[in-house]
């Protein structure tokens, strides 16, 4: 599970909830490199506490990733 707060920093509700962005809210860098993104936001006031992508091995180069 990725690190996130557990209040919100701009209403300071503790309600975060998990989500997801999918669809043509991919995050894509470079050529044919996308992942999904997943977000925790604040079920108050829907502000975006935390965003990652799914995938981030996708992004790392070849040495990168056989350094793995």
């Amino acid at each position: 599970m990725h690190n996130y707060t557990k209040e919100c920093p701009k209403c300071s509700s503790t309600d975060i909830r998990k989500g997801k962005q999918e669809g043509y809210a991919n995050l894509i860098a470079g050529l044919f490199k996308s992942s999904k993104v997943n977000v925790y936001l604040c079920g108050k006031c829907g502000y975006i506490v935390d965003e990652f992508v799914e995938q981030p091995e996708k992004f790392k180069s070849a040495n990168e990733r056989n350094e793995l």
